[in-house]
């Protein structure tokens, strides 16, 4: 009995994989044939499609390209560039040593050392300016 059981779990598996791929392979589809524009462009369309059909009428699949443009751009703290968001995060990787002691039934202690790893965070900075 258990047999089939196991057979049905991975051709159920194997479904939803075939599923998933496909669904990922349509959105990569979607992603190559998007054509490329202008903000200004998109929101020229937007405008016209929202004036003429509804606000929320408006669905298209575009790639978006440009140069982000600041009045007073940040200076990146690794390197000292000007950029207009960054987030910089300092970790110490810390090893910390446990003693865990246990009593078995005839009452003797035994006592064993664990060393145990942990990413601790000492500083996050995180800024971004209007573009």
């Amino acid at each position: 009995m258990g047999w089939w059981l196991a057979a049905l779990v991975s051709a159920l598996a194997a479904l939803g994989c075939g599923l998933g791929q496909r669904r990922q392979t349509r959105r990569l589809s979607q992603l190559l044939q998007a054509r490329a524009t202008s903000v200004n462009e998109l929101v020229d369309v937007h405008a016209t499609v929202a004036r003429e059909l509804g606000a929320g009428a408006f669905r298209e699949h575009v790639k978006l390209s440009g140069t982000i443009r600041c009045g007073t751009p940040l200076t990146s703290p690794w390197t000292g560039q000007h950029c207009v968001a960054f987030c910089a995060t300092t970790t110490a990787l810390v090893e910390v040593q446990e003693q865990t002691t246990t009593t078995d039934s005839d009452g003797e202690q035994r006592t064993e050392w664990t060393w145990e790893r942990r990413d601790e965070v000492l500083n996050r900075d995180q800024q971004q300016c209007r573009f």
